[in-house]
């Protein structure tokens, strides 16, 4: 089979330690595809199969074999027949004369009290012949069909006789929905003791339990909705499912840290694929329009399937008065809300004080300073803005490159905590000069939230400074200063601010990086003690374009001179 490690390196259901160990031995040619293939599904099914090699290099799925299920579906066909048995071999349901069945209303689960995949057979609570484990079981399904289904109102899952077959074994993994001859058949594990602890007021074992029911139950949703065309969004969907169920589980919140919208801002979509951490952005949809919105877009899936996944969010977000962009830039926002920063907020997620704080990724610390950086879509980076020095009201200058389109938002904590959100509108050409109507004498912080709402990776530039940096402008001893200019990156035109202390005549041209003079805004003209303004159209003195790049300003009198730098683009 002609296929290689990037064709599976970016499963979502799997641990990374483990899945980045197989995908470097298939890359190297240490062990082939197929080899590569099947201890993935050792992994979920028969750890002792693995190879000694390979046993140390992880624990186990964070959720759901359901993507990986599937994904063999999918390129069965290619495999060799040996390859084909030996995963079958794996799948292979507790079946004979030993399964027993409980029928519910819309359930019907097949288990085993002996046996490696029996489950615990008290029965005591009720004492009714079903094992109570069991009975728990049904009603984490039935809660959860209740609550999707019949109150939400997503699809119901295709079934034979109208009940959906529920098995349990013993595998390594919370369970996984199959499509067995076009219909889902949800496997739930047969004991969750020892799996990672939850908030469930009931405790971890049972909490892991409803949290799947509602999980597997989603996957079955989804499968009859639009046959899982979705990727790793239908694990981030279904993970959202989980709180949506069973709210005081929280079991969601163990995922957060690994590489989320809030631990990791400017890079949680890893390239495109959603997962489990990325439920975030179902809640974020779910929270501002409720979940009916989620269930316009799997109605939207159903009937464009084809269509990628973001087009159809957009889509949808559009009939409710928003778009994707929009959304972006909230998810953001929202996310910055979040541990720590949850206290005082004026927007954000429900459950944001339970969250990681989010990483800040860069920092401001003089006045006039330029921060720059790339971002990929969806990626968002919070810069911290020092205040110490700072006078007057902020002035948020922003400049993007015409690739994507970006959002920028201001967060400005007061000294006793209390955060104000301002959002600053750009132009079309991605750039803003913007005014704060708060001073910086009331700021004991200040936040700036950059986002890439588009989908392609892009610079920004953004300078935080204070619009009267001029008329509040301190002397130096012999009057003599040059200001940083503003805005710096520009586009089309930048202001150059100095202060001289006696009259005279004065000196300030623009050089290119070489030293060579591109143009003269004043050549010996006499001017007064004070401050100054001048522009600086990004023409040199024959009246043409400057080529993008750094230049350098300098201003001389007949005792001073000073020179800085900045960045001209187009």
């Amino acid at each position: 089979v002609l296929c290689t490690a990037s064709a599976w390196a970016a499963a979502p259901a799997e641990d990374s330690r483990f899945r980045d160990h197989l995908a470097g031995l298939v890359d190297s040619g240490e062990i082939d595809f197929e080899t590569g293939l099947v201890a993935r599904f050792q992994r979920v099914f028969a750890p002792a199969d693995l190879p000694p090699e390979l046993r140390s290099s992880g624990a186990w799925p964070d959720r759901s074999a359901t993507l990986l299920l599937h994904e063999f579906s999918q390129i069965r066909e290619t495999l060799s027949a040996a390859t084909v048995t030996t995963i079958e071999d794996y799948l292979r349901l507790p079946s004979g004369s030993a399964t027993q069945s409980h029928v519910t209303t819309h359930f019907r689960l097949n288990y085993e009290t002996t046996g490696a995949h029996a489950v615990d057979p008290a029965d005591t609570a009720p004492a009714n012949g079903i094992p109570d484990y069991v009975d728990r079981a049904a009603e984490y399904l039935e809660t959860s069909w209740t609550r999707l289904i019949d109150e939400a109102g997503f699809v119901a899952p295709l079934t034979s006789g109208g009940r959906l077959p529920v098995s349990f074994r013993d595998m390594a993994s919370f369970g996984y929905t199959q499509d067995i001859n076009g219909l889902p058949h949800i496997v739930l594990h047969r004991s969750y003791s020892g799996f990672p602890a939850n908030q469930d007021p009931e405790g971890s074992e049972r909490g892991a339990a409803k949290v799947t029911a509602a999980h597997e139950l989603k996957h079955a949703s989804q499968h009859a909705t639009s046959g899982w065309t979705e990727g790793g969004w239908l694990e981030a969907d279904a993970t959202w499912a989980e709180d949506f169920v069973f709210d005081a589980t929280n079991d969601y919140l163990r995922y957060l840290p690994l590489g989320s919208p809030v631990s990791h801002p400017d890079r949680w979509l890893d390239g495109g694929a959603a997962s489990y951490e990325d439920c975030l952005w179902q809640h974020l949809i779910s929270e501002s329009f409720g979940a009916q919105a989620l269930v316009d877009f799997f109605a939207r899936r159903a009937a464009v399937p084809s269509e990628p996944v973001v087009a159809t969010f957009d889509a949808m977000l559009q009939s409710y008065g928003s778009s994707l962009a929009a959304m972006r830039a909230e998810l953001g926002v929202w996310a910055y809300f979040s541990g720590a920063n949850a206290t005082q907020r004026p927007v954000g997620f429900s459950e944001a004080a339970s969250f990681p704080t989010p990483p800040l990724g860069a920092f401001a610390t003089e006045p006039g300073e330029t921060v720059s950086g790339q971002l990929d879509g969806f990626g968002t980076r919070y810069v911290f803005a020092g205040t110490n020095g700072r006078s007057g009201q902020p002035w948020i200058q922003f400049l993007g490159s015409r690739a994507a389109p970006f959002a920028v938002s201001a967060v400005a904590w007061s000294a006793t905590g209390q955060s104000s959100l301002t959002r600053i509108p750009l132009t079309a050409a991605n750039s803003s000069s913007h005014e704060m109507d708060t001073d910086w004498a009331d700021i004991g912080s200040l936040i700036l939230v950059v986002t890439n709402t588009g989908g392609a990776s892009d610079d920004f530039f953004l300078t935080i400074d204070d619009r009267n940096a001029v008329s509040a402008l301190t002397l130096a001893e012999d009057g003599f200063s040059l200001l940083p200019n503003y805005p710096n990156p520009f586009a089309e035109q930048t202001t150059i601010a100095f202060t001289v202390g006696a009259p005279g005549r004065v000196r300030l041209a623009i050089y290119d990086i070489g030293g060579r003079l591109v143009r003269r805004l004043i050549e010996g003209e006499p001017v007064e003690a004070g401050n100054h303004l001048r522009l600086w159209n990004g023409l040199d003195e024959r009246g043409r374009a400057a080529v993008p790049g750094v230049y350098y300003y300098r201003l001389e009198t007949a005792e001073r001179g000073a020179t800085r730098k900045m960045l001209l683009l187009r």
